[in-house]
C-alpha cells in the first residue's frame, strides 16, 4: 500500500510525527507509531530480504539501512556508510542495489 499524501489527511496531517514515522497507513492509524513501525521494518527484513536470501549478515544489513537513512537527500558516500557499518565498501554496494 503506498503512503498518505499529506492532501489526503487534511487536518490530521502532522509535519513531525510524518518526518519521525512516515505516512504509511499501517503506521500512521497506530496507537503507538514507533513500536508499529518498527515491527514492521523487522518483519520486512526478515520476509523478504532473509527469506529471498537476498543478504547474508543481516546485522550488517540493518547497520546499513540506519546509517544510509542519514544520508537521505544528500550525495551518498559509500565508503563512509561502509566505514559506520563496519564491512567493505563492495558490501555497501551491494545493499545499495539490493533496496534501489
Amino acid at each position: 500500500m503506498h503512503p498518505f499524501m499529506a492532501a489526503e489527511l487534511g487536518e490530521r496531517f502532522d509535519l513531525p510525527g510524518a518526518l519521525e514515522h512516515g505516512l504509511l497507513p499501517l503506521v500512521w492509524d497506530a496507537e503507538n507509531p514507533a513500536d508499529t513501525l518498527s515491527a514492521y521494518a523487522g518483519m520486512y527484513v526478515q520476509q523478504e530480504v532473509q527469506a529471498e536470501g537476498l543478504v547474508r549478515d543481516l546485522g550488517a544489513f540493518h547497520r546499513f539501512l540506519e546509517a544510509i537513512s542519514f544520508s537521505h537527500a544528500a550525495v551518498l558516500n559509500a565508503s563512509e556508510v561502509a566505514r559506520e557499518c563496519a564491512v567493505r565498501r563492495k558490501t555497501v554496494e551491494g545493499f545499495i542495489r539490493l533496496v534501489d
